[in-house]
């Protein structure tokens, strides 16, 4: 702003002090814009290719980490390291590309400001011998235009940092306007005591966004009355978790509708039905950076810690718990990587009986657990059931 200010006053300063000089300095202006906004165009398309590709590496080197077990185990430390090493290298070539962009762009922009200087010097030169023009109005006119250098110079520089702030912030940019297909916050919201639980799927139609021609259910009807536990079994790919993600609004299907007490849940609030109507567990449960206890809370976030332990007690999970030397305190780290499959899916399951919700799905969710702790949640889960 300030930089804007001074070359508007300077400019103002210049046309009072010699209207000649001053509108044979404002020719080359023109091209000075045209050459500017040329220039800034191919810097911004390199901007981009730069931090697309910062992306890139910055991706294979948080699959490589995240996933450290499977890479070791087979192997694969020198192959993701190359990658990674072949990504940096193509980002660090562009960057160097791109800051030599900025550092022309600069470097052409000063050459021509003291071209205009030189330029000014010579006229006025000839101004001051004809007598048009005073050596100290002469001396004005060259301290008003060097302060349009300075401020143009900044300005450069301002839009050097710009270009790469904006390229940065695009991706951002593009996920802030990208709206949801299923609104969270529309929809109705009836007393939780109502709910009964019976599901209907009637001439349900579903295929996946990327996969559109490849249609996963055709014509899906089916019925779980309330307070019954079924079970779906079917060979892998069938479609029995695509059943649990159309329940839970993961996605909407294409055609049909899913009916929960006879209501179309398309007609529910999103977030009130996964917050208080059903609970799921997933095949690979997902658990957070923090404490045993704040992971099962997290399924209900006013619950006490008597109800936590509750919980823990119906997925069998509280007697591995107090193993631990924080107990329910333990922090688990990242994903849960601390603590065992077995205990994962545990504490996934506690986490969703601690909502008490009128439909409980779960998704292979005792897959990693022996007969024998397999067989004493099945039992705990249907006492809750009844």
């Amino acid at each position: 702003l300030r930089a804007s200010t001074q070359i508007v006053g300077s400019a103002v300063s210049l046309y009072c002090i010699s209207p000649s000089l001053a509108t044979l300095a404002s020719l080359v202006i023109p091209s000075i814009i045209a050459g500017g906004t040329v220039f800034g165009s191919v810097l911004r398309k390199l901007s981009r290719q730069a931090q697309a590709q910062l992306s890139t590496s910055t991706g294979i080197a948080y699959e490589a980490i995240s996933n450290i077990r499977t890479t070791r185990a087979f192997g694969a430390e020198t192959k993701e390291h190359e990658m990674f090493q072949n990504e940096v290298h193509k980002a660090c070539e562009l960057n160097i590309r791109l800051g030599i962009g900025i550092g022309v762009f600069q470097g052409l922009n000063n050459l021509v400001m003291n071209g205009i200087v030189l330029s000014t010097i010579a006229l006025g030169g000839q101004f001051v011998s004809q007598q048009r023009l005073s050596a100290g109005d002469l001396m004005a006119f060259l301290v008003a235009t060097q302060t349009i250098q300075r401020s143009l110079t900044q300005i450069s520089v301002l839009i050097g940092q710009a270009i790469r702030g904006m390229s940065a912030g695009a991706r951002i940019h593009e996920y802030q306007k990208l709206t949801s297909s299923i609104p969270l916050e529309q929809g109705i919201r009836i007393p939780f005591h109502s709910m009964l639980g019976q599901v209907q799927f009637s001439n349900v139609g579903f295929a996946y966004p990327t996969r559109e021609q490849q249609m996963v259910l055709e014509n899906f009807n089916f019925t779980i009355p309330c307070g019954k536990t079924v079970a779906l079994v079917g060979p892998s790919g069938s479609g029995k978790s695509t059943l649990c993600s159309l329940l839970v609004r993961f996605y909407d299907p294409i055609n049909g509708q899913i009916t929960i007490d006879g209501k179309d849940i398309r007609k529910f609030n999103a977030t009130w039905l996964r917050s208080n109507v059903i609970g799921m567990i997933n095949q690979e449960p997902t658990l957070f950076s923090t404490t045993i206890m704040e992971n099962i809370r997290f399924g209900k976030p006013d619950a006490t810690d008597a109800e936590v332990m509750e919980a823990a007690k119906l997925a069998m999970a509280h007697d591995f718990i107090q193993l631990f030397p924080d107990g329910y305190r333990t922090v688990v780290g990242e994903r849960g990587v601390t603590v065992s499959g077995g205990q994962r899916q545990r504490i996934a399951i506690a986490r969703a009986l601690l909502k008490n919700p009128s439909i409980l799905i779960l998704d292979e969710a005792t897959s990693a657990l022996d007969a024998e702790s397999e067989k004493q949640v099945q039992s705990a889960i249907n006492n809750v059931a009844k």
